[in-house]
């Protein structure tokens, strides 16, 4: 990714409208961002990462404090960035929430924080601040945070990292490389340790709680023990607890099965009582049914006399119901004449719309019969014309296919000649590449053997680097060295000078595979051009081209096949006449048949409609009422007439059955209960009530006494089973929480003796180590091969944190310390190396990612001659390729070594400009 245009609108020391054009500072090399304090350098990169993510880049700066103190308060606050993205240019612009005049009227009102993406496929833009930052991210494939490390280089931020303590430090880690999840996982452990140690107390306590809540039979053998458990609470032994549970259970199960027999025995002499308690009752209820059975006797007999007097009268009535009958029978005959009428009416309709319908058939079948006729007669002087035709299309078939296979032929020799065309061409093309791959190989061996030269005249000056005043010199043994040996400036390293004869065998090796290529690409194309020869001397004459051959042969080709495909289709024409001209004569004979047959129809139906009109008129001469709903009238009230008769008859002769019916069964049971009363004593019910009172109160006795066995023998079970489920459970419990105690106290670094290196600290650990493989990287050639930063494997003491802590080697004199120890100096190049192997291991870590810009702050005032030249290296070798880097400093030294620069300064009104220098 890589800025183009940065517009900035009232944003920080900004307070107009100020346009950046990056792109003036090309892609790649160095570049210098310098100007006065204060004047808004950082701000510059605060802007953009504003543009993408809607935060500042410092934690110090929040988006609602970007607006600009110096601008007009009419004068927008935004941000607009074009960037390139994997060669496509990207739009973003994004304000921040501000308070802005009024469109209308006085005041101000808050202006809401918004952005919009713009892609470069036309696709519709994004809108809205999080849906703009989500998009980002998922292109970059970075968020603000890392962004921030990756694209910016803070030198003081990197140098509070250089310092920080494993605590410190972990606490960075864990932003950057998202090892939070691994600290989830250490207090989950954590809690998961206390959660099942609260378990197993709780087990405890409900063994205890368990023990207190037997309740036993009263006088219990083992008294003692149980005491001795209730005393020993959460402490008491599970499984002596258990075997008084079940003892008590077996005494409580016994007095149970007591007392259940006991209660059978009352039950018994219970039941003997009620049984004559009910026949007591049995014969005073007997006594009042009698009485009652009586009365009815007396109420029902002058009911019974009416009720056969009704019955008398409607018999009678309903006798005089037969002439009735022969009535309805008569007029019911001539309804049937109706129905006739109607059915009659309904055939003679009917069959005046056949008759119609079989009448137009008939026109219509002439019709198609003529037109039938004509189209046979025109089809049979066809088929005498197309006979012909299937005799020319076997001839003119063989010639086709004749002249098809001499086609092909010449097709296939065309394809051999561009093959041959092909062939000469890429081995034209091979040979090329073997004369630049043979140069170049030149080239390369000429510069190694340079540099190799180069290499040996400076080991003089390399040496003479590391003598010390007062240390003897390795050759002459001297302790004073008053004139070391220079150093070359074109003398390269030895690892340089190894990359270039790798290099240079590499490019020989090219060299070899390319001649390979370009012999075989040449005996390729001789057999090519062979073949070619062979062939076309069979199928060309003399002074012929291919070309012309293939054209003639091809016309041809088109011109029988068209006259093929004319013949074709006559003879196709010709079968189906010759299979269809039979089947349409019979269809023809078929359909005059029919016709005869339906003119024949049409004649009868004629003579039926003219009967159904004579047999018509002759009924309705016969019949009496005017239409069939009169004479159903009349029918009908003769027949509601005798129904009336009959229903009362019926219903009176009912209710005297029912009456005498009812009037039978009370003197039957009257006479039962007389006889019953008779053959039963009557009872002493004072005393069996007396007696039954005791036996209920003994029963009453019983059931509570079984009742509160039952409630204790419940409880006391309860516990048994929940004791025997609490100790295997326990000790699973206990066992468990032993395991994840061990896991909890590996994970979290508290095992007793050992080194305290909690789980993200170690994974912690394992990104650092890679951070400082490419930091060395850096910081060798920063430092002229002196310095290499090291992670400390061991903390000072068993009960501090250890696993992040740094040390840096020093290579001249062999030795091994802490980088606090180092000089400002060194300290700012190893902090550089540092961030700048950070940056690479966030971007190597975040998917692949393309960035091709960054941003290094300040620090190089701290720094001599030497150094920052050194340092300069470094950043120059980190632009190399496709990337640009902008250095942030006051340092005089720099304005001169970095032509291109971008340059701030305050105005005298207040606010910043930008002036780019290239």
């Amino acid at each position: 990714m890589r800025p183009t245009k940065l517009t900035l609108s009232a944003f920080g020391p900004y307070a107009g409208e100020t346009v950046i054009n990056l792109s003036r500072l090309g892609s790649s090399g160095l570049y210098l961002i310098t100007g006065d304090t204060g004047a808004g350098k950082t701000t510059l990169f605060d802007a953009i990462t504003f543009a993408l993510y809607g935060e500042a880049s410092g934690a110090a700066r929040e988006a609602d404090m970007l607006r600009s103190k110096y601008a007009a308060p009419g004068t927008p606050t935004y941000v607009e960035l074009e960037f390139l993205y994997r060669g496509k240019q990207y739009t973003v612009r994004r304000n921040p929430e501000y308070e802005r005049p009024k469109v209308r009227g006085e005041g101000m009102v808050l202006e809401r924080a918004d952005a919009t993406l713009i892609f470069p496929d036309g696709r519709a833009p994004v809108t809205k601040a999080r849906e703009v930052t989500r998009a980002i991210v998922a292109l970059t494939g970075l968020d603000r945070s890392q962004f921030s490390q990756v694209a910016m280089i803070a030198q003081g931020a990197f140098l509070k990292l250089l310092h920080a303590k494993t605590e410190e430090r972990s606490k960075i880690f864990r932003d950057l490389f998202g090892t939070g999840r691994y600290q989830t996982l250490q207090e989950q452990l954590r809690a998961e340790t206390r959660r099942r140690a609260e378990n197993c107390a709780a087990l405890h306590s409900a063994m205890a709680q368990g023990i207190a809540a037997l309740r036993g039979a009263p006088g219990t053998s083992m008294e003692e023990e149980w005491n001795t458990l209730r005393a020993q609470g959460e402490h008491a032994d599970p499984s002596a607890a258990l075997v008084l549970a079940e003892h008590l259970v077996e005494e409580l199960e016994a007095r149970a099965a007591a007392g259940e027999t006991a209660a059978e025995a009352v039950e018994e002499q219970l039941a003997a009582v009620h049984q004559m308690l009910g026949r007591a009752e049995a014969r005073e209820e007997a006594v009042r049914a009698l009485n009652k059975a009586r009365l009815e006797i007396a109420r029902l007999e002058p009911v019974q006399l009416r009720c056969r007097e009704d019955y008398e009268q409607a018999r009678r009535e309903n006798e005089g119901s037969e002439a009735l009958a022969v009535q309805i029978a008569a007029a019911e005959g001539r309804l049937e004449e109706y129905a006739r009428l109607a059915a009659l009416d309904a055939e003679r309709e009917q069959t005046l719309l056949l008759l119609a319908e079989q009448e137009k058939q008939s026109a219509d079948g002439r019709r198609a019969q003529e037109a039938e006729a004509a189209h046979l007669a025109e089809l049979t002087a066809r088929r005498k014309e197309l006979h012909a035709a299937a005799v020319e299309l076997e001839r003119e078939t063989a010639a086709q296919e004749t002249l098809h296979r001499h086609l092909q032929e010449l097709q296939e020799l065309a394809e051999l000649e561009h093959d041959c065309c092909s062939a000469q061409e890429q081995c034209a093309a091979a040979q090329e590449a073997y004369v630049q791959e043979r140069s170049s190989a030149e080239a390369v061996r000429g510069r190694a053997q340079r540099q190799e030269r180069l290499f040996l005249d400076a080991q003089a000056g390399l040496l003479a680097q590391s003598l010390q005043e007062g240390v003897p010199c390795p050759v002459c043994g001297a302790p004073h060295h008053p004139v070391p040996a220079p150093l070359p400036e074109a003398a390269p390293t030895q690892a340089a000078l190894q990359a270039l004869q790798k290099e240079a065998a590499a490019a020989e090796r090219l060299a070899g595979e390319a001649s390979l290529a370009a012999g075989r690409a040449a005996e390729r194309l001789e057999q090519l051009q062979a073949q070619y020869a062979r062939r076309a001397g069979v199928l060309l004459q003399v002074g012929e081209t291919l070309e012309c051959a293939l054209t003639q042969t091809r016309t041809q080709w088109e011109e029988r096949e068209r006259r093929r495909m004319e013949l074709e289709a006559q003879a196709a024409e010709h079968k189906r006449l010759e299979e269809t001209l039979p089947q349409q004569e019979r269809m023809w004979e078929q359909r005059r048949n029919a016709q005869q047959a339906l003119e024949q129809e049409v004649l009868r139906l004629h003579l039926a409609a003219q009967q159904l009109e004579r047999d018509r008129s002759a009924l309705v001469q016969t019949l009496e009422f005017d239409s069939q709903a009169e004479a159903q009238q009349y029918t009908e009230g003769l027949r509601q007439k005798k129904e009336r008769f009959a229903r009362r008859e019926e219903e009176t002769r009912q209710a005297w059955k029912a009456c005498r019916r009812e009037l039978e069964e009370h003197e039957t049971r009257a006479r039962t209960l007389e006889t019953q009363l008779r053959e039963t004593p009557a009872p002493e019910r004072k005393a069996l009530e007396a007696e039954q009172a005791a036996l209920q109160a003994r029963q009453r006795e019983l059931r509570e006494e079984r009742e509160h066995t039952a409630a204790c023998l419940l409880a006391d079970r309860s516990v048994r089973d929940a004791l025997a489920g609490q100790t295997g459970a326990l000790a699973k419990a206990e066992r468990e929480w032993s395991w994840v105690k061990a896991l909890s106290d590996t994970a979290n670094g508290t095992l007793s003796g050992k080194e305290k290196i909690m789980l993200e600290t170690y994974v912690q650990s394992a990104c650092f180590d890679r951070v400082l493989r490419r930091s060395n990287l850096r910081l060798m050639v920063m430092s002229g091969g002196q310095y290499e930063l090291k992670r400390r494997r061991t903390a000072d003491n068993q009960r501090s944190r250890s696993g992040l802590e740094l040390d840096v080697i020093d290579h001249y004199n062999g030795s091994e310390r802490s980088v606090k120890t180092l000089s400002g100096g060194e300290s700012f190049k190893a902090a550089l190396a540092l961030a700048l192997g950070l940056s690479d291991e966030i971007q190597s870590s975040a998917g692949g990612i393309q960035l091709d810009a960054m941003f290094v702050d300040e620090g190089f005032g701290s720094l001599d001659e030497e150094s920052l030249q050194q340092a300069l290296r470094a950043l120059g070798d980190l632009s190399a390729g496709n990337r640009l880097v902008g250095v942030i400093s006051h340092v005089a030294e720099l304005k001169e070594r970095i032509e291109r620069q971008v340059i701030v300064k305050k105005d005298g009104s207040g606010g910043s400009r930008v002036e780019i220098v290239v």
